[in-house]
């Protein structure tokens, strides 16, 4: 698409349709979390990856940082390196930056995911 205002105005729908489906989407997809399997989570956390970045609204990052440590038990090497290698590309943008509330997002969920570790290794202990 060229910079004419006919392809500007294409390229604008392109992004309003987009964002509009993957809100969509994403509010499916929490409504599922609860009873999602492990491969599920993975597997969106490995298409949020691909994409690199997820509107600052977006509710689904975060809920998948919570659900992330109940299902590391039961995740395949595949699953969690699909999950790993997924939420370590997301960008989480607010003005085309990170900001601090997302890096404490991130470290909050790296916590959670350290203490699930630490309660998975003491139980099989």
């Amino acid at each position: 698409l060229g910079t004419n205002p006919s392809s500007q105005h294409a390229r604008s729908h392109l992004y309003e349709s987009t964002l509009r489906a993957f809100e969509a989407l994403s509010a499916a997809f929490l409504r599922q979390l609860p009873s999602a399997s492990p491969q599920e989570v993975a597997m969106v956390c490995w298409a949020l990856g691909k994409l690199q970045r997820t509107p600052h609204s977006c509710a689904l990052l975060p809920a998948l940082i919570e659900a992330c440590p109940a299902t590391i038990t039961h995740q395949t090497p595949l699953g969690l390196a699909n999950t790993l290698w997924g939420l370590s590309k997301v960008v989480w943008t607010a003005g085309g930056r990170s900001s601090m509330k997302d890096r404490d997002v991130g470290r909050q969920g790296q916590q959670k995911l350290s203490s699930s570790k630490e309660v998975s290794s003491s139980r099989s202990s």
